[in-house]
């Protein structure tokens, strides 16, 4: 099977873009995604849940480090029971590409792997706060891509756009650079990349797998301090007003440092909601289909987590 590896940094983009895959190639080949959720309860695993592909998570942990194990068994796992023509692996926001390509090239996964794409998801507007704050974090995404996406351009103009290419091209001059808005447009340059020969695509996971003949040497790791996460299944119903205030109020630093926040909840009306946090912004929008049960997860450093749960209860009704 092929593998398409949507890898990029919190709140960057990677679901709703997978999300997008899946709804510009319906039923044209069998896909299963691999969603590895940082928080114990899986949120984008529920969101996908409805694409038409097999969808199967790996929640509390990081499938580049903790969780490298379970990475293998499940992909094993995928291919024996599902035996899908195409694997999309959407790693946590903090996951080091050198180190999910090192399990993807075991040898113990080499009969089911075929071809490895890497997309690397950036938001364009913070890619130069991002790139200051880890730059070889960032640099080695950027190196070991095919396909780079940098999402929520339309917040960027032209000149800053033609500026961030010509920083992609000191990287990775071989990459195909996108510039989109929710992900959209991407599987066509996927679908270009994913046609090549085996024997072609051997020698990039060769050099991928190996962790060292094409990544920037040094500490890969995410810097800015350890990260925490908390999160919790709901039960009744909420206030969408309430919850709009909530996640505007995570900003403030009371309830800590708060880097990503995202949630599913079901409102007084019984409409579902969607939100989302990241930098600062939010983003609220109607689901489209009822889910399995109201859920949150917020990620950052020092939580809070009476704090949180406090003002959560507060947004039910």
């Amino acid at each position: 099977m092929r593998v398409d590896v949507v890898n990029g940094f919190l709140g960057s983009g990677k679901t709703t873009l997978i999300k997008n895959i899946l709804l510009e190639c319906p039923g044209r080949e069998k896909i299963a995604v691999l969603v590895n959720e940082f928080g114990e309860t899986g949120i984008d695993g529920e969101l996908l849940g409805d694409s038409g592909a097999e969808v199967v998570e790996l929640a509390n942990g990081c499938i580049c480090c903790t969780l490298k194990a379970d990475m293998k068994s499940q992909i094993a796992y995928i291919a024996g029971r599902y035996k899908p023509q195409r694997l999309i692996i959407e790693p946590t926001g903090i996951a080091t590409i050198g180190n999910v390509l090192g399990v993807l090239k075991s040898l113990s996964l080499a009969e089911h792997i075929r071809r490895i794409n890497v997309v690397a998801v950036l938001d364009a507007a913070n890619f130069s706060a991002d790139y200051r704050a880890n730059p070889l974090f960032i640099k080695n995404q950027l190196a070991a891509a095919r396909i780079i996406v940098f999402n929520k351009c339309d917040k960027i103009d032209s000149q800053e756009a033609a500026r961030l290419r010509s920083i992609i091209a000191s990287i990775n001059k071989e990459a195909r650079v996108l510039f989109t808005t929710y992900g959209k447009g991407v599987e066509r340059e996927l679908e270009k990349a994913g046609s090549g020969a085996p024997e072609e695509d051997m020698d990039y996971c060769n050099a991928a797998g190996g962790g060292t003949s094409f990544l920037f040497n040094g500490e890969e790791e995410f810097e800015g301090g350890e990260l925490g996460q908390f999160s919790s299944v709901l039960s009744g119903c909420f206030d969408p007003l309430k919850l709009e205030e909530f996640f505007r109020g995570l900003s403030g630093g009371d309830m800590g440092q708060v880097v990503r926040a995202k949630g599913i909840f079901e409102t007084k009306t019984g409409d579902w909601l969607i939100a989302n946090y990241s930098r600062g912004e939010i983003d609220l929008a109607r689901g489209d289909r009822p889910y399995s049960a109201s859920r949150v997860v917020v990620i950052g450093r020092n939580l809070d987590r009476e704090e949180l749960e406090r003002r959560l209860d507060g947004c039910s009704v």
